[in-house]
């Protein structure tokens, strides 16, 4: 051979004559699949679409990575498990250009330092460049070798470009992506439907739940990597070595550093997913009590504590009973972490914003984060702020009127003595809420003068004669007074200036409680997700019957729920019916985690809730169907004995489920 020419590894490939001579030359040494497989990775690198390149990396992990694959090449174990753990969580719609090019830098590499070395002391090629030289006019010859020197400057090819980005790659960068393929791994066994299936395993006579066994972890490892069974039990116990994925289920003190292949070893996720409540209220805390022990819970209220609002009217005649509707989530929520005073601000489909409602020195006004498997929003409803100024009255009295919102336990037990000391209040609004505390104060105070305003023709907004039942057991106390059809325009001082019927009027009060409604707190998907908001059904939040919360397009969030009062439901918002949902989004979660179908996932059924009216402490009428039931002392105390029942169930740690 002359010896001005020295063979090029990039040249001889791109030459198709030497290409294919040096593939016989691998064929004739077994290891012609390498080559076969950096041509297949060059027509991948030149695909734009990442449907396209999806496609051809499903074929070349069949055809070359995979455990016993028709032309499988010769990797070290961690770079296939690698290699596996990418192409695994790569889709159609994010495939990345550069999942193989460490490989072929690598083959490229080996191929050149070793391979090709002995191809150029061959007498396969030996025997070429004679025949090349007896075959070609002295002038052709060299125009032949020249197209295979290596000092050729037009020869630059795939090949030298990948070899270069090989010795040059940044080993910070490939232990960064390396990590990042485990995480997306990781995140890929955990995820609903997808991943590990959780479910319920009997074993010597005992059940265990939301667990799986070590089996079932072989058994996705293998059809998700597409590898033999004994390649992904060696990647499950590499991956707990590294990363401590797994919990042992049956003694949660030892420390299982390896698995076998089989039933009896029943696993957890050491870390459990995060499930995080917006609100305090009644389907909240049992959701809580529900999953605080199987998931990270985290429940975020503005309150500092629970209240059980259907009780509240009593304050208004019994302020000692507070104890008894006020309870501390942090003592009665025990695996659960509680942020109470804090406002959640804003969801995002992965995030929670949210900010603390004392603002000091040590903590600032700023919003923080928190990230979500699960999320529940329970922010409830909050009283309708449509309620007039009180202005000053023309001779510049301060005297005023002492407004009380009725929705606040802590102003109703702070107002008690003023309301005693009163005497004129005003209760506007004709619902319940408006109902039940004319009826406290009337029967407690028969010296103090009542009225209930409302715009309404009747009261409550049910049918005609409840309505007319319930206005003449109002009338029969002497001191109260219901005007219906009366809105107020102002108050100045302590006069109350109203319509009704077209004719101005006006009384003076010294109290007035706002009974006006409630409007659900549904700000928070706002800026996120508008389109989960009805803004027919009062700016409630559109769900399914599963709680999940619309997405739009006739689809909805499955990892995102409202309950209680903040949904659009078409039912009384009911402390009973809270709590159902509460209960019923728990066992959604459950069935998700433990990869139920879609279509067949626990929904809600609207019960068939009654209704009950208080009318004082001896009275109170049982509504069902539109229709008035029962009216006596035995339907007041069946009212009352639901905080009976939320003390009871929070002090004996018991999950609120007796009633529900």
């Amino acid at each position: 051979m002359n010896s001005t020419h020295t063979l090029s590894f990039e040249a001889v490939l791109d030459h198709e004559e030497t290409r294919e001579l040096f593939k016989s030359f691998l064929l004739s040494n077994r290891t012609a699949e390498v080559l076969d497989f950096i041509d297949v990775t060059d027509r991948y690198y030149s695909l734009k679409s990442d449907v396209n390149r999806y496609k051809l990396a499903q074929y070349i992990v069949t055809r070359f990575i995979g455990m016993n694959a028709e032309c499988e090449i010769n990797l070290s174990e961690d770079e296939r498990v690698s290699l596996l753990a990418t192409v695994a969580v790569s889709s159609p719609l994010h495939c990345a250009r550069s999942i193989f090019e460490k490989t072929v830098c690598g083959i490229t590499l080996e191929l050149k330092q070793d391979s090709f070395k002995r191809f150029m002391c061959s007498d396969l090629l030996h025997n070429y460049i004679v025949q090349k030289k007896e075959s070609l006019t002295s002038s052709k010859f060299e125009l032949f070798m020249s197209q295979i020197d290596q000092y050729n400057p037009n020869l630059y090819s795939q090949h030298s470009r990948l070899n270069y980005t090989f010795s040059n790659q940044d080993d910070d960068c490939t232990e960064s992506s390396t990590e990042e393929q485990l995480d997306a791994l990781e995140r890929s066994m955990k995820e609903p439907y997808t991943g590990v299936i959780l479910g319920d395993h009997k074993l010597k006579f005992k059940h265990y739940s939301k667990c799986f066994s070590a089996s079932d972890v072989v058994s996705w490892l293998s059809t998700k990597l597409d590898v033999e069974r004994t390649q992904a039990l060696t990647i499950m116990n590499s991956l707990n070595g590294q990363r401590q994925l797994f919990s042992f289920v049956r003694d949660k003190q030892q420390q299982q550093q390896h698995f076998d292949d089989d039933e009896s070893t029943l696993l957890r996720f050491k870390d459990k997913k995060k499930i995080v409540l917006i609100g305090g209220g009644f389907a909240n805390i049992v959701a809580a009590r529900r999953l605080e022990e199987d998931y990270e819970v985290t429940l975020i209220d503005p309150k500092q504590h629970f209240e059980c609002i259907p009780s509240f009217p009593l304050l208004v005649s019994e302020p000692e009973r507070l104890s008894k509707i006020k309870y501390n989530l942090h003592h009665h929520l025990k695996h659960c972490q509680v942020l109470t005073g804090h406002a959640a601000l804003h969801i995002s489909d992965k995030k929670v914003m949210y900010k603390s409602n004392h603002i000091t020195s040590s903590s600032p006004d700023t919003l923080a984060s928190m990230d979500y498997d699960y999320l529940i929003i329970g922010s409830g409803a909050s009283r309708v702020d449509c309620f007039p100024v009180i202005q000053q009255d023309d001779q510049g009295t301060e005297q005023r009127a002492v407004v009380i919102n009725p929705y606040d336990c802590d102003q109703l037990q702070n107002h008690y003595h003023v309301i005693q000391s009163s005497n004129k209040v005003v209760i506007v609004g004709g619902g319940g809420m408006g109902i039940e505390i004319s009826s406290e104060l009337v029967c407690h105070r028969p010296d103090l003068s009542v009225v209930l305003v409302t715009k309404s023709s009747q009261l409550l907004n049910l049918d005609k004669s409840v309505s007319d039942s319930c206005m003449s057991k109002l009338t029969k106390h002497k001191n109260l007074e219901v005007m219906l059809n009366c809105e107020i325009k102002k108050i100045v001082g302590k006069t109350i200036h109203y319509e009704t019927l077209g004719v101005s009027k006006s009384f003076c009060a010294d109290v007035i409680i706002p009974c006006t409604g409630m409007r659900p707190n549904s700000s928070l998907c706002e800026l996120y997700m508008p389109q989960a908001i009805d803004r027919e059904a009062n700016g409630s939040i559109k769900v399914n019957r599963s709680f999940q919360v619309y997405k739009g397009d006739g689809a909805y969030y499955s990892n995102i729920f409202a309950v209680g009062d903040v949904t659009n439901l078409p039912e009384f918002k009911l402390a009973n019916l809270a709590m159902h949902h509460g209960k019923v989004v728990s066992d959604v979660i459950n069935s998700i985690e433990s990869g139920t179908a879609i279509n067949k996932l626990p929904t809600y059924k609207t019960l068939i809730e009654p209704l009950v009216v208080s009318f004082g402490p001896e009275n109170a009428t049982l509504i069902l169907n539109g229709k008035v039931i029962a009216s006596n002392t035995i339907v007041r105390s069946v009212k009352y004995k639901m905080e009976d029942k939320v003390d009871m169930a929070l002090k004996k740690n018991k999950k609120i489920l007796s009633f529900v």
